[in-house]
């Protein structure tokens, strides 16, 4: 009889009590802390997914918990608008020619930037959940790395 080390004769038991911190809407200082360049599921356009650390809410309190927020940058035409926008927010190096926006960074340049953000509720499948309506250039200005507080 040989031993299978994938089988278990005691079967595990896993257990967890916890009540859900939801975010709720209004003013927060973010920090990103990750940018992945990607393919959008639903269009098939490339896009890129911004995380941002909820660090403390815009007038100087502590965030009530760990929350991290997403936002979605599809790299279209029709999003170029919303492409400039965040440029300004963070202070990405960009270029402007007519119509046409030329964006060029590395994840180093923004990863700890700060930025002020407007949340809302808005259902996904069936769940309330807030997200990010407004981004703002921190205020201390567009691209600071510094603390949170203001």
């Amino acid at each position: 009889m040989t031993h299978d080390p994938f089988t278990n004769s005691e079967e595990e038991e896993f257990s967890f009590e916890g009540e859900s911190s939801k975010l709720e809407i209004g003013d927060f200082i973010l920090k990103v802390i990750d940018v992945e360049d990607g393919t959008s599921n639903k269009s098939g356009n490339r896009m890129l997914t911004w995380t941002y650390q909820v660090i403390e809410t815009a007038d100087g309190k502590e965030a009530p918990g760990a929350h991290e927020l997403k936002d979605y940058l599809p790299l279209t035409d029709k999003m170029m608008w919303k492409i400039e926008h965040l440029c300004g927010v963070l202070n990405l190096p960009h270029s402007k020619e007519g119509n046409r926006v030329k964006l060029k960074f590395k994840k180093s340049d923004v990863i700890g930037t700060l930025c002020l953000c407007t949340t809302k509720e808005e259902e996904y499948d069936g769940v309330m959940r807030t997200k990010i309506d407004k981004l703002k250039p921190h205020p201390k200005g567009a691209g600071f790395k510094g603390g949170g507080s203001f």
